[in-house]
């Protein structure tokens, strides 16, 4: 199992139908973090296994290259915080990732 990795939970589907693609970090088998990407799809068009969206995503809900480039991106930067975290010797990760991932444009309640 990798340590990051994208993840679209279809039992987690919102009232419009999309699920929210999150970034997920495993510490270990009991510790785990679910970083909100700020990107939504209907789950049937998440391919598990290579861990994407699909090519076939109607195209209202954003261009698959595009979202899957930030997806991406996303991964990149979770795997580069925890880097830092190791490097600053944080003693809390999951507190740290919480505190310094951000989408832009997105806002956390």
């Amino acid at each position: 199992m990798l340590a990051v990795r994208p993840i679209c939970k279809p039992g987690r589907a919102r009232r419009d139908g999309t699920s929210v693609i999150f970034i997920q970090y495993c510490l270990n088998s009991q510790r785990r973090i679910l970083l909100n990407s700020g990107i939504a799809i209907p789950s049937k068009f998440w391919n598990k296994r290579n861990l994407k969206v699909s090519a076939l995503l109607d195209r209202q809900f954003g261009e698959p290259n595009e979202l899957n480039r930030q997806i991406r991106d996303m991964v990149r930067n979770v795997e580069e915080l925890i880097e830092l975290a190791n490097n600053l010797k944080v003693d809390d990760l999951i507190s740290f990732l919480k505190d310094n991932f951000h989408v832009p444009g997105f806002k956390r309640n």
